[in-house]
C-alpha cells in the first residue's frame, strides 16, 4: 500500500528529539533528524525524481510544531 509523503513526515513528527551522538561525540542530530533523512535517501534512491530538499522541510517543519 502507498504511503503519502505527508503522512510519512507525519509519522516522522511522532519521533522523540533525543539527541543521536556520533562515535566522534559531534553529532547534533536528533532521532526524527536521522529516520527523516534515511528515509529521504531511500525514497530519491527508490525515485531519481523524488525531491529530497521539499521532504526534509516538509519533516522539519512538522517536527517544530507543537
Amino acid at each position: 500500500m502507498p504511503f503519502s509523503e505527508e503522512w510519512l513526515a507525519a509519522r516522522i513528527r511522532e519521533l522523540p528529539l533525543t539527541p543521536v551522538a556520533a562515535e566522534d561525540g559531534t553529532s547534533t542530530m536528533t532521532i526524527r533528524d536521522t529516520v527523516a533523512r534515511k528515509f529521504a535517501r531511500d525514497l530519491q534512491a527508490a525515485n531519481p525524481q523524488f525531491d529530497t530538499e521539499r521532504f526534509l522541510e516538509a519533516c522539519a517543519f512538522l517536527s517544530d510544531q507543537p
